[in-house]
């Protein structure tokens, strides 16, 4: 129904979901834990890289729609891949903070590329996705396979989004709930005046 004009939008996009779905599951049979994500995160840019180049030499639709599907399973490798690569090179106390100020630039590339997709050609912007890819499959390919020694030298860049506590030390807790425990449990004098009598 493509090949006619009437492109089906919305099956469209739920083939896509389901292919990011898949991608995301089959994560950890394709790439077992031992591996490393950085060697994840290579081939998926450039399976990704070979699916937009060959968009720009093909007319079909039928492989337009194939390739735009394995793009999108690609992109359901990439987010656990990232966030293993994420949780290993940066300290968990610094994390929350590096990750709000790269909101900034890449909001500032979404703006701007939102500003400029309309007036370029398609061709120009396939283009464009394919340098950046060919770069992101550079540097992805030069990270060094054990990061645990890059995130021990990492940068200690403080936690602004969470300060920290000022709590008081469990001794001190500790300390003054058994003084109030031992106030409330006192005998009053004249319980004791009672007692000695008695005895």
């Amino acid at each position: 129904s493509g090949e006619d004009g009437d492109i089906p939008h919305g099956v469209i996009f739920s083939l896509f979901m389901c292919c990011k779905m898949a991608g995301s599951q089959v994560f950890v049979l394709l790439f077992p834990p031992p591996v490393p994500a950085s060697k994840c995160l290579t081939y998926v840019f450039i399976i990704s890289l070979l699916c937009f180049a060959f968009i720009l030499v093909t007319e079909n639709y039928l492989c337009t729609l194939l390739c735009f599907c394995l793009y999108e399973g690609g992109l359901g490798l990439y987010w656990p891949a990232i966030a293993m690569l994420r949780a290993e090179l940066i300290p968990d106390d610094t994390r929350s903070t590096m990750s709000s100020l790269f909101r900034v630039p890449l909001n500032a590339l979404v703006v701007g590329c939102l500003l400029v997709i309309g007036r370029a050609p398609q061709s120009l912007v396939l283009l464009i996705c394919c340098g950046m890819l060919a770069i992101c499959s550079y540097y992805a390919g030069t990270m060094p396979n054990d990061t645990s020694a890059t995130a021990s030298i990492s940068p200690r860049i403080p936690n602004l989004a969470s300060p920290p506590s000022k709590a008081p030390k469990f001794k001190e807790r500790v300390s003054t709930e058994d003084a109030e425990l031992a106030e409330r449990t006192e005998r009053p004098p004249e319980l004791k005046r009672v007692q000695s009598s008695l005895l």
